[in-house]
């Protein structure tokens, strides 16, 4: 629980001075992602290994369209273990 809530603080202080997760938004314990905006800061996070982001619990407030923009959750070396709740919208991704 100790490390669990310790992760939850450090996530939340890089949060805050992270320029690219400005836009991110909380509910509670919950990163709630709105547009796309949202959805790469998040992914940048999790990627660059921020610790706690790998593992956090997240939740999409729209449907997204995320365009032709390449950066996904997860890399080779910080696969996102965490929950990702669509809460009904969807992300919409051109591959061409």
């Amino acid at each position: 629980m100790y490390k669990k809530l310790l992760n939850t603080c450090l996530l939340a202080a890089m949060l805050l001075v992270s320029r690219a997760a400005m836009a991110i938004g909380y509910a509670g314990d919950v990163i709630q992602i709105g547009p796309a905006e949202d959805l790469k800061a998040f992914a940048e996070l999790v990627n660059s290994g921020v610790d706690g982001a790998n593992f956090a619990a997240a939740e999409l407030t729209a449907d997204i369209d995320y365009g032709t923009e390449s950066t996904m959750i997860g890399s080779g070396d910080f696969n996102f273990q965490g929950c990702l709740d669509g809460k009904g919208h969807t992300i919409k991704i051109n591959m061409f």
